[in-house]
């Protein structure tokens, strides 16, 4: 959806501006398979995740990276003031999109999976810090190229047509990730 202040991002709104590579792929991605379904009619579902999290979470994401670094009392980088916005989206929620997405497959469908409740970074690590009962040590950092202000999912047409409903507040699914990450041996 680009770098945009406003929110939240619908299904409908212009992504014709993405800030990095990886945004970029993405969106090259939907192009591709809405051809194919328009030249060969194959049914295709685009889901567009906003920022996954929770157990067995990839460990060069923010979550983890910052999970490591407080649990080992280490400071963490933070870039920018903290005041980004996340739409920090539980694994299970995206999971149970996913399924619903696959069960109803036909035509062409792009859908939002997210929360629809952006959280301000410092938030966010201050709420996994309290999980891990351990004090975050933050090191600033000027913000990085091809970042966003905020990400922002608008889920209604998910919750209209599949029938979604993101569940897990992120108190509570940083809980979950920090139960799973001290249940699973460690290096």
């Amino acid at each position: 959806y680009g770098d945009r202040a406003e929110g939240p991002f619908r299904e409908t709104d212009a992504v014709d501006a993405p800030v990095s590579p990886y945004a970029a792929s993405k969106r090259a991605a939907e192009l591709m398979a809405s051809t194919f379904h328009h030249i060969h009619g194959l049914p295709a579902t685009g889901l567009r995740f906003f920022t996954a999290y929770g157990p067995r979470n990839r460990p060069d994401l923010a979550v983890s990276l910052f999970a490591d670094r407080i649990e080992e009392g280490r400071p963490l980088v933070m870039f920018g003031d903290g005041s980004t916005r996340r739409d920090y989206t539980f694994v299970g929620d995206i999971v149970d999109g996913v399924v619903r997405a696959v069960d109803r497959c036909s035509g062409w469908r792009i859908y939002n999976l997210g929360n629809a409740r952006p959280v301000e970074l410092r938030d966010m690590i201050a709420t996994l810090a309290e999980a891990l009962g351990k004090p975050a040590v933050i090191e600033q950092a000027p913000e990085q190229p091809g970042d966003v202000r905020q990400t922002f999912a608008d889920v209604s047409l998910a919750v209209r047509e599949l029938g979604y409903t993101p569940a897990t507040p992120l108190r509570e699914g940083l809980a979950r990730f920090v139960a799973w990450r001290r249940s699973t041996a460690r290096p």
